[in-house]
């Protein structure tokens, strides 16, 4: 009682500047770090996230960025179908720890 929480994605959705200074980042995306049709609420919320990214890289980090695949994307799926996240984990799985083992 008497404390607040607050959901880190009211500061952002990524918080991956706050890796910046990192050697190494692995950055994880809930949704799609892309424009998709002409939603300007999104683009303008993907404006900040790829700016997040980019100090990462401009800071000399390695980086590896997981955010749903075209697949995912594709199928509709929902955000805790274990079955497609499984597929795409199995996918980045061997990027990840190339990133890792840099």
């Amino acid at each position: 009682m008497g404390q607040r929480y607050i959901d880190g994605g009211v500061r952002s959705m990524l918080n991956a500047d706050l890796a910046t200074g990192c050697d190494i980042v692995v950055v994880v995306s809930c949704f799609a770090l892309e424009v998709v049709g002409k939603n300007a609420d999104m683009a303008t919320l993907n404006a900040a996230l790829i700016g997040e990214l980019g100090a990462l890289r401009n800071a000399a980090s390695t980086l590896a960025v997981i955010a749903p695949n075209e697949a995912f994307l594709t199928r509709g799926a929902a955000m805790l179908d274990s079955k497609s996240g499984y597929t795409q984990a199995t996918q980045e799985a061997e990027d990840i720890r190339l990133t890792w083992n840099s």
